[in-house]
């Protein structure tokens, strides 16, 4: 239901009430118009529909009012104009001229009653005369007209629903089902003596101003009983009378169906009423009219908004089919700090077994279930997640933020840019477009290690990174001032590490739910504790070895045991963010987790409130006091004591080596085959040692030399242990007198300025920078290749000699040419051990016999020399208190080349034709309000024919740009020189330089067909109408479908080899021209120019989905909605 404030005679015809899905059609109702004539017209098109839902909606408005009305005259507050109750009358539909005229002396009688301030008596007429007593049945339907004035603002309510609804059986019967499934009892009459004691007390216990209907167990009728609290005596004060009207419109709300609320709040001054409505598309947005008044003021403002007062986040739009259990949070000392949606007020018990991250799923479900984009049937499947799991179905998932890095939110802001032109075009309103749930992106991916073992590298190199990308932070920071809901973290602050990427975070971002499978949860039990010299990384690296090796991919990972709880937050941290990378989630909440909540800045009454919520709903860990048995999809179990010192690698993350077997580790995968584990470097050429000149120095290069120890940047910089650890191992190294070799390229970016505080502050910043670990810059580095080039010497060294040289790291990738082009052999290990390889300078050592070097005394320096204990690191962790809470603060302040950025101060963003960075796309050029539907593929050629495990790094690239590449000829056609090139994940802002990410040498073939001549994927590509695959990626299959391309998954058992698929055919691909006709994941037949025909499975999954694909592409879709939203209003 729409409201709409009247600006004049102009604005006299403008609908007054929007009938949204659910609640039915629109009815349009001018103000000089009759109103039963206007429903009777509706009633001869057969437009309006009796919805159950529209019944508690219209009787809370109504009472509601009431209560304001009698409110506002007890508070004799003095406003501008009069506030009153003007008509009121029902009508039967089947009768509605009859009646209409037969109500006419009920409306004068109302009308005098409001004259005489007889407030309270308007709502005991209304009811008397739908229940007269008599044993008469009320009409069919009641129509409710309610001019409700308050000038200068007027407001006009029609409230039209079924009455046999309003019947109290209805309230009666809710609030025995309750009872039946604690008791198992079918009827009233046998409901035994304590529970009808906890009937009577309820009855008791409701609030001012509530009137419920109940059934009389003796005497077999319904009976209305009216409970007053008597206030005498009370303080007449704004804020005391309010709590007793909150707590009775509170109970109306608890005792809806379904349908709009009415809030009211309070300080010493302000009263403040909130109403909610669905809005013209209730499927996008409710929207909160919010009227606030003040003791002895007239009308301060009228605004509206979008966003809920829920606790759980800011995605919740208030039309929720869960609506009777919104609960209030209380506060320890009395007033509420918010309300949330409560699971346990479900009373299902199949929530009590329910995993905590599953828990986390489905209260946001809940929150957001609108019958449409999250249905009853998903919040189901979520409970019933022990059964729905295993089948791998599909649910929505609406976050309440986003959060991004700059390589993926440059290309969603340009869409949103994009959108905003489209929105001007259409109905000249560009400023529609705007997130509608908080987004937070943080530039951290720009910098680069170009300058390193210098004193002044911070600076050198943020100010090479403004140099590079001074064109991509003005556009960010033009967007950071021209849309609402979004936090731009300036470059330099630290590491988001992982975000939502691709179109899911711009659909996100515009109120669509997600897509993603309802995951098997691994229960992981820690017991045991940690061995001296043994450090968090080491923990995380044997985890993810196991997990991997257990088959963990696209699942949730649980912690638990009470050994959980005693890692520091950090170490969870780790587990958290080194997961992501198995495509994991790690949860659960503990004490430690609201002790780094205080550490990080939040306040106690914040702190209290997160508590106060995560109880109430069951998710929060508390290992005193008993917990309930959670049902896993499986279990493993990992004693601490267990983990050794370790590393990962050469080549991916999971492939963990115990440090005492690195030295023969090493060896193995120098002759083994070239794979995952292997170089293929025949065994005469193993121990080949290569002499080089290092600015003018004699030295020598191997196999397994490191050329980059880099401490690095969001994984393991986020623990202090560690952090302290590394320091203390450059101490010792210092002190006993060894270096660094001088070619070896050292750098330390943590993930944020608080690890720079909290080093300095314990001294142990100045022993890394002797060892060359000096200090370059905040944000992600060397795993995500931004490594910067090697020095000349070292580069040519490894190339002319074909030497596999080696990184370690303590960063979370390490896949093959990700770290530098020229490095193949890539370790993960803790900060400690990258500083104790650094000083090793190769990884072909066993460090419990070889030395790492020699000591200023001459003697031998063995690993176990330099090596701090436990003990050593906790007497430096009070160093790294309080310096989180400023670290955090100063965030938003940026830096000073930052805030000097020039931008445009506008909505739409001025395009430069001539950029290379930031590029208008093509998506909306042409976009019309008109659906272009379903559109079959007729004879269309096969583009491309892959082989298996197509990753994203095949087809969108991150490291630097070849000059020979099709983006690398754009950019020089276009007068950028090499050195300028600048990275794949800089420049996704501009869709030309993406539309040349592809790789040619991805598959097995990449042929222009019918030419059969090898091409660039770029310079073959015409557009992709529709992809056919064995199975896909989740977020893949996802994307297609957003940008409007059809997913076909071949049939069990079938693929492009056993139909003889070559990819030379041309294929066509019939669906129905009407959307209403497809259904998600049905069979679609293709057929070949051939003759060979086959079935394909729909991979459009839902409803949601197929209405995006309808549109071409969910942005489309969204454009649309908003646009019609727009002409609606």
């Amino acid at each position: 239901m729409g409201i709409y404030r009247l600006k004049g005679e102009q604005r006299r015809t403008k609908k007054l009430i929007q009938y949204a899905r659910p609640i039915g059609q629109v009815i349009q109702v001018k103000a000089a118009e009759d109103p039963a004539a206007a429903i009777a017209k509706e009633e001869d098109s057969n437009k309006l529909k009796k919805e159950p839902e529209l019944l508690t909606f219209g009787c809370n408005v109504l009472r509601a009012i009431e209560t304001f009305i009698r409110l506002m005259h007890s508070m004799k507050l003095t406003l501008e104009g009069k506030l009153n109750v003007s008509m009121l009358y029902w009508i039967s539909s089947s009768k509605s001229v009859k009646l209409c005229k037969e109500s006419i002396p009920n409306l004068k009688k109302y009308n005098d009653e409001g004259a005489k301030k007889d407030y309270s008596a308007i709502g005991t007429s209304i009811r008397k005369d739908l229940f007269s007593g008599k044993g008469q049945k009320p009409p069919a339907d009641v129509l409710v007209w309610i001019d409700l004035m308050a000038r200068p603002f007027r407001y006009k309510y029609l409230l039209r629903y079924n009455t046999a609804l309003l019947n109290p059986r209805a309230k009666l019967d809710h609030f025995l089902s309750l009872y039946e499934k604690l008791l198992q009892v079918q009827k009233l009459a046998q409901v035994d003596t304590a529970s009808q004691t906890q009937y009577d007390a309820f009855l008791r216990n409701i609030p001012v101003g509530a009137s419920v209907w109940t059934k009389s167990v003796s005497k077999n009728k319904y009976v209305q009983k009216v409970y007053n609290k008597n206030i005498a005596g009370r303080s007449n004060s704004v804020f005391d009378l309010l709590k007793l009207v909150r707590d009775c419109i509170y109970h109306l709300m608890d005792y809806s169906v379904e349908g709009g609320v009415v809030k009211f709040c309070a300080d010493d001054k302000h009263l403040i009423i909130e109403t909610c409505f669905p809005s013209v598309n209730s499927r996008k947005r409710w929207q909160i009219k919010v009227l606030k008044m003040c003791a002895s003021e007239k009308v301060t403002e009228c605004e509206e908004h979008s966003g809920a007062n829920s606790y759980g986040g800011a995605g919740s739009d208030g039309n929720s089919r869960f609506g009777h259990v919104l609960t209030s949070l209380p506060k320890p000392g009395g007033g509420e700090h918010r309300k949330y949606y409560s699971l346990p007020a479900l009373n299902d018990p199949r929530i009590e077994r329910l995993p905590y991250s599953i828990r986390y799923l489905l209260e946001p479900a809940i929150r957001n279930c609108d019958g449409f984009q999250i249905t009853e049937k998903d919040v189901e499947n979520i409970i019933d997640w022990e059964n729905t799991a295993p089948k791998l179905v599909e649910i929505p998932f609406k976050p309440a933020r986003v959060l991004l890095q700059d390589f993926t939110g440059v290309p969603a802001i340009v869409d949103l840019a994009s959108m905003r032109d489209a929105m001007a075009r259409l109905v000249d309103d560009p400023g529609k477009i705007d997130p509608m749930i908080p987004v937070d992106l943080v530039i951290d991916h720009s910098v680069q290690a170009d300058v390193v073992k210098s004193e002044n590298a911070l600076q050198a190199n943020m100010q090479r990174e403004f140099d590079r990308n001074k064109e991509r932070f003005a556009f960010l920071r033009w967007g950071s001032m021209a849309f609402n809901n979004m936090l731009i973290v300036p470059p330099g602050s630290g590491i988001v590490h992982q975000g939502i990427v691709g179109i899911e975070a711009e659909a996100t971002m515009l109120g669509q739910p997600m897509s993603m499978v309802l995951s098997s949860v691994v229960g992981f039990k820690l017991s045991g504790k940690l061995r001296d010299g043994v450090t968090a990384t080491d923990l995380v690296l044997t985890v993810t070895h196991i997990l991997r090796k257990h088959g963990v991919v696209g699942k949730f990972v649980e912690f638990y045991g009470t050994t959980s709880v005693n890692l520091y937050t950090s170490s969870i941290l780790i587990l958290s963010l080194m997961g992501g990378f198995c495509i994991i989630w790690c949860n659960n909440c503990y004490h430690v987790t609201l002790g780094y909540l205080k550490l990080t800045g939040r306040s106690d009454e914040k702190v209290e409130m997160v508590e106060a919520y995560l109880r109430a709903n069951n998710m929060f860990v508390d290992y005193n006091e008993t917990q309930a048995e959670k049902v896993y999809s499986s279990y493993l179990e990992l004693d601490l004591a267990d983990v050794e010192p370790c590393v990962s690698g050469p080549k991916r993350p999971h492939d963990r080596v115990a440090l005492k077997d690195m030295k023969v580790d090493w060896r193995t995968c120098l002759a083994n085959k070239i794979g995952f584990k292997g170089f293929g470097i025949p065994k005469e050429q193993q121990d080949k040692l290569v002499k080089f000149t290092f600015h003018g120095q004699p030295t020598e290069i191997r196999h397994g030399s490191i050329v980059i120890a880099a401490i690095t940047s969001c994984t393991n910089t986020s623990n202090p242990s560690v952090m302290l650890g590394a320091g203390l191992v450059a101490k010792k190294a210092c002190e006993l007198g060894l270096e660094v070799n001088p070619w070896i390229k050292t750098s330390l970016a943590p993930g944020s300025g608080a690890v720079t505080k909290y080093l300095l502050k314990s001294g142990l910043q100045k022993y890394l920078d002797h060892l060359g670990f000096n200090l370059i810059g905040y944000g992600c580095r060397t795993c995500i290749g931004n490594s910067g080039e090697l020095d000349e010497d070292v580069a040519k060294a490894v190339t002319d000699n074909d030497i596999i040289a080696a990184a370690v790291l303590s960063g979370n990738r390490n896949f093959e040419g990700r770290i530098h082009a020229l490095v193949r052999a890539n370790y993960l290990a803790s900060p400690p051990l990258v500083v104790a390889y650094a000083l090793a300078g190769t990884v072909d050592i066993d460090f419990e016999t070889e030395p790492i070097g020699k000591g200023k005394d001459g003697k031998d320096v063995y690993f176990k020399d330099i090596w701090p204990s436990n003990e050593e690191i906790a007497e430096y962790l009070e160093c790294t208190y309080h310096t989180l809470r400023s670290t955090y603060e100063a965030i938003t302040q940026g830096n000073p080349m930052w805030n000097q950025l020039s931008v445009p101060k506008a909505k739409r963003f001025p395009w430069d034709p001539s950029s290379t960075y930031i590029h208008d796309p093509p998506f909306f050029k042409d976009i019309t309000p008109t659906l272009p539907g379903p559109r079959s593929v007729e004879n269309a050629y096969c583009l491309l024919k892959f082989g298996d495990s197509i990753t994203t790094d095949h087809i969108s690239q991150a490291g630097s740009i070849p000059r020979d590449s099709p983006a690398g000829k754009y950019l020089l056609e276009r007068g950028v020189q090499p050195k300028d090139f600048n990275s794949y994940g800089s420049r996704r802002g501009n869709d030309e330089i993406v539309n040349r990410l592809l790789n040619g040498e991805v598959g097995l073939k990449t042929i222009h067909v019918p030419t059969s001549e090898k091409l660039f994927v770029f310079d073959a590509a015409m557009g992709v109408k529709a992809v056919i695959a064995e199975s896909f990626d989740r977020i893949h299959r996802s994307n297609l479908v957003g940008m409007g391309v059809l997913p076909l998954c071949f049939k069990p058992g079938e693929d492009a080899d056993s139909l003889g698929l070559t990819g030379h055919e041309r294929y066509t691909i019939r669906l129905p021209t009407n959307v209403s006709e497809i259904q998600p994941g049905q069979d679609v037949q293709v057929v070949t120019d051939t003759g060979k025909s086959f079935t394909c499975k729909l991979r459009i999954d839902t409803m949601v989905e197929l209405a995006g694909f309808d549109h071409g592409g969910i942005l489309h879709y969204v454009l649309r909605n908003l646009v019609k939203q727009q002409q609606q209003q």
